[in-house]
């Protein structure tokens, strides 16, 4: 059944890949991503990997994301438990929507954290922690390109313990959205 399951899920993600060209879908699209990239994750590492899902209300679900902005923040090069959080809240007084990914891997240094949301190329890196930080970056520009530099990744991390992820963007919510343009 593992590789049924393995296969169904790459067929899914491959599938996410190549349909449409919009590049925003709703966290509860970007989510049924998430499981499947972890499906194969958990494969990979044995079933030593944990997945726990925390979101604040139902109409979050609704909300708009850049597609595949959680998988190279949920990558996790180790055993242990990852935690996806998602939150509305105000940032200067605008509505945003906050998502938080925490695990209990090895943890950065503030030298790996700037690094990571710079792309700053460290010689020192192996190949994987550096696809890992470029994805990331990645995730940060593009959500600053979109909406400005008070949006974007932070990072809050203790070496050996934990690392939390926290992408703050602006809340759109589909639903709504589709309600005012319905009202013009």
């Amino acid at each position: 059944t593992g590789i049924a399951d393995m296969t169904t899920a790459l067929a899914r993600l491959l599938k996410s890949v190549s349909k449409g060209t919009s590049s925003m879908v709703t966290l509860r699209e970007e989510l049924d991503l998430v499981k499947d990239y972890f499906l194969i994750q958990q494969y990979r590492y044995g079933g030593s990997i944990t997945m726990d899902y925390h979101i604040e209300s139902e109409e979050l679900y609704g909300c708009e994301i850049h597609r595949f902005t959680l998988q190279p923040i949920i990558e996790k090069g180790t055993a242990g438990a990852i935690t996806v959080s998602a939150e509305s809240g105000t940032v200067n007084g605008k509505k945003v929507l906050k998502i938080s990914v925490t695990d209990n891997g090895i943890g950065m240094t503030r030298e790996t954290i700037d690094s990571v949301l710079h792309e700053e190329d460290n010689p020192g890196k192996n190949k994987t922690d550096f696809f890992r930080h470029v994805g990331i970056s990645n995730v940060n520009r593009r959500i600053q390109y979109d909406f400005g530099p008070e949006y974007g990744i932070t990072i809050v991390s203790e070496p050996g313990v934990y690392t939390t992820m926290t992408i703050v963007r602006p809340y759109i919510n589909q639903s709504e959205r589709k309600k005012d343009e319905d009202l013009l």
